[in-house]
């Protein structure tokens, strides 16, 4: 079943075409691994799917329902939310007050309600803590939730940021570069980490650098380049596909 679709999405910068008439689907319950060179135009793609970007041309739907113009909060209480990138994390804060504020970012009551600690924010205060500890617990990361997030090595804040996005239950879950700065043990630890995501039923599309990684967590793979899909299809053919390789031209790649 399609979870999300985009239907010939062209994103446009002045006189500057970023994404040219992009369309796939992504299924519930899969990785799908989304790669190009720098500057193909990924950023662009998961910026207008989490509603960063309005896109110049083109529909996105989310269960079927037409999401292309929702503000980035609404897209993530319908459903689809991204990891936080490291200098949004609240760096003054535990590691579960971070994932505290991630759960009512994602309430009703608001996150200045929540702050100010009105009353209805009170009355389910229990059960946004209850929610708090499960992420925790679920990421492995209960034992360090007192400490500062600046205070984390690297791996951590990247779980951290993980660990922010899941408090909003999304259906559909947005990895930006989760491997980023790590060493070969760290990336395991993640590759681990993104399989119990999907193993508790949360749909992912994953941008990442680390070839590796992608094809070892990946169902299908698409592949941008300059702005246009170039290559859509199961790990094995396209790691042995021309077009990647000519896209990756200069830089040798080791998708094994």
């Amino acid at each position: 079943m399609n979870l999300l679709e985009l239907k010939n999405i062209t994103k446009q910068f002045g006189g500057l075409t970023a994404i040219n008439n992009l369309s796939f689907e992504i299924n519930e319950g899969e990785i799908l691994g989304l790669i190009g060179p720098n500057g193909a135009g990924k950023t662009t793609a998961f910026n207008m799917i989490s509603g960063v970007l309005t896109p110049t041309k083109g529909k996105i739907y989310f269960k079927g329902e037409d999401v292309t113009k929702l503000k980035t909060n609404i897209i993530a209480q319908r459903g689809i939310c991204r990891t936080f990138q490291l200098t949004t994390l609240f760096k003054s804060y535990s590691v579960f007050d971070n994932v505290l504020i991630g759960c009512h970012l994602s309430a009703k009551t608001g996150f200045w309600g929540n702050l100010l600690n009105t009353s209805g924010v009170r009355k389910g205060e229990g059960k946004t803590q209850e929610k708090t500890e499960e992420i925790l617990k679920f990421l492995g990361i209960e034992e360090i939730r007192n400490e500062l997030a600046k205070n984390l090595p690297h791996g951590y804040q990247r779980i951290l940021g993980i660990a922010i996005a899941l408090a909003a239950g999304p259906e559909l879950l947005l990895l930006d570069e989760p491997m980023t700065g790590m060493n070969n043990t760290e990336t395991n630890d993640m590759i681990e980490t993104i399989r119990k995501i999907r193993a508790k039923g949360t749909t992912i599309l994953l941008v990442e650098h680390d070839m590796k990684a992608v094809m070892t967590l990946s169902d299908r793979i698409i592949v941008l380049n300059n702005g246009v899909k170039i290559v859509e299809g199961l790990p094995a053919e396209v790691k042995d596909n021309n077009a990647v390789i000519e896209a990756y031209l200069g830089r040798e790649q080791d998708f094994t």
